[in-house]
């Protein structure tokens, strides 16, 4: 879908439809509301008076124009009372927009640029967040469908009179419709069944990308993995006959230490000998919902030529109780040399990563981010709509936090006092893999910790509750979220603003 700026006078822009999203008050009508009401005879406020459309949150309402304005269609967006307006709805909002356009099977929709948004949120900001959102919106996951679903939409234009921000607002369409296009490119991988997304075809996605965008690739055998002595990522994936992949993806074009994305990459989770109930095993092959987004990044990244130095790392394996399969009561050794315990091998995500975090820290970062649907405990704690994140640098938290506001991917901090440490304390080795029933997110992180020194910059981001949802919102389809691609992104360019 292309998403453009244009200037014209809104009683003259030809497009199928005109959106006018408003508040429920009378008095906070926008100027587009008032000229295109004058237009229709009054029509709008006969629509608003008989409470055909109320501006409730997410409520939407069409109307034909009858040829009275030059766009064929009305399409009233409410936004609820203003008092409760905040920057973050705006994100919701628009994917309500994007949804009433779908249904109406439009091809072309123009979108104002006007006062109701503007006296809390810049024209910068709000081109931002409508151009990401209008474009992750447009998703749809049918390529298993004999009939596909039917999005007719081809155009959504933004409308400025003004030119004072004209090629800041369009560098704005270009950057937040390609970190959209890359976290839709993260759900398609997340989406797809794990008979098709095995370790290797995420391998091949990683090459894809790299060859594209001329960026450096390397895929490490299970084999060679196994050589380094990574011996916690051999052990999840030895009892699968998918062979698994360390995969490694490089973007050189800044001057700093490289800043190092991890995601978890386990394409299809049965719990291994510690097997899983039956019940929802299906949703499982979301299980590498992170390591899709490390290439849905990497892909954004390069796409946007940002003169930064990105590396990418995801291990990918399955794990399956296999006759080679690890097993409660294994004791491992991870790439720094530190032992685990095995207590349960449904814990499996944090042991692969803890190679990987290791592995990252030889690389000489200036910051490690991971990202793992890791715990059901995050879940609990935080629900379906924030991502829980742990590390031992205030200043990169501070970072991360702030960029999940700015793209609306909410994230909330817990504690990692030294009392959870206690927790993951094994009496025959070093660490052992499951710090036992209580505060599982941050034993969790406390285990992960272990394999990152203490002077390398670090985050772990839970996204257990926010990488697929299992019913749709007004402004989301239900599936993969690809959480975590807007997220690091707006992480990466809030750190680009800072130094220009």
């Amino acid at each position: 879908m292309n998403i453009k700026l244009i200037k014209e006078n809104i009683d003259s822009v030809k497009t199928e439809a005109l959106v006018i999203p408003m508040f429920e008050e009378k008095t906070n009508r926008p100027s587009a509301y008032k000229i295109i009401n004058n237009k229709m005879g009054k029509a709008l406020d006969i629509i608003c008076k008989k409470k055909y459309f109320k501006g409730k949150l997410h409520e939407t309402y069409g109307i034909p124009t009858f040829g009275k304005t030059s766009a064929e269609h009305i399409i009233l967006i409410g936004l609820g009372k203003k008092k409760d307006f905040l920057p973050h709805t705006l994100y919701q909002i628009t994917g309500t927009i994007m949804n009433q356009l779908k249904k109406m099977s439009l091809k072309t929709a123009v979108l104002p640029i006007y006062e109701p948004f503007l006296e809390n949120t810049t024209k910068k900001e709000f081109v931002r967040i409508c151009a990401q959102e209008l474009q992750y919106a447009h998703y749809s996951y049918d390529t298993y469908k004999s009939e596909k679903d039917k999005i007719n939409l081809k155009e959504i234009s933004f409308l400025d009179n003004t030119t004072k921000e004209w090629n800041t607002l369009k560098r704005e369409i270009k950057s937040s419709t390609a970190i959209a296009e890359s976290a839709n490119f993260a759900r398609d991988l997340s989406n797809a069944p794990s008979n098709e997304v095995t370790p290797a075809k995420l391998a091949q996605e990683a090459k894809n990308i790299a060859k594209k965008y001329q960026m450096q690739c390397r895929v490490l055998t299970l084999e060679q993995a196994n050589k380094m002595n990574m011996g916690a990522f051999y052990a999840v994936a030895k009892g699968s006959n998918n062979p698994a992949k360390f995969i490694i993806i490089k973007h050189s074009k800044g001057r700093q230490k490289p800043i190092v994305i991890i995601g978890k990459g386990i394409t299809f989770d049965s719990g291994g000998i510690s097997i899983k109930p039956g019940k929802d095993m299906d949703k499982m092959k979301h299980d590498m919902a992170g390591a899709a987004s490390v290439l849905g990044i990497m892909r954004a990244v390069a796409s946007l030529n940002l003169p930064v130095n990105v590396i990418g790392i995801a291990p990918a394996a399955e794990n399956l109780p296999g006759g080679n399969a690890f097993k409660p009561g294994d004791i491992l050794k991870a790439y720094n040399g530190k032992t685990i315990e095995v207590l349960n091998t449904d814990a499996e995500g944090r042991l692969i990563l803890a190679d990987a975090l290791a592995y990252a820290d030889k690389l000489n970062p200036e910051a490690v981010i991971d990202m793992a649907t890791l715990t059901g405990a995050c879940v609990v704690a935080l629900g379906y709509h924030a991502s829980g994140i742990m590390g031992n640098d205030n200043n990169l938290l501070e970072e991360i936090k702030k960029a999940g506001e700015s793209a609306g991917e909410r994230v909330w901090e817990l504690p990692m006092w030294q009392d959870y440490f206690k927790q993951i304390k094994s009496d025959i080795a070093d660490v052992k893999n499951t710090g036992g029933g209580t505060a599982g997110a941050i034993t969790a992180a406390a285990f992960l910790k272990s394999f990152i020194k203490d002077t390398t910059p670090w985050v772990h981001i839970d996204i257990a509750g926010t990488a697929w949802i299992e019913d749709a919102r007004p402004y989301i389809q239900k599936g993969a979220t690809g959480i975590g691609v807007k997220l690091i992104m707006h992480y990466l360019l809030n750190k680009l603003n800072k130094k220009s």
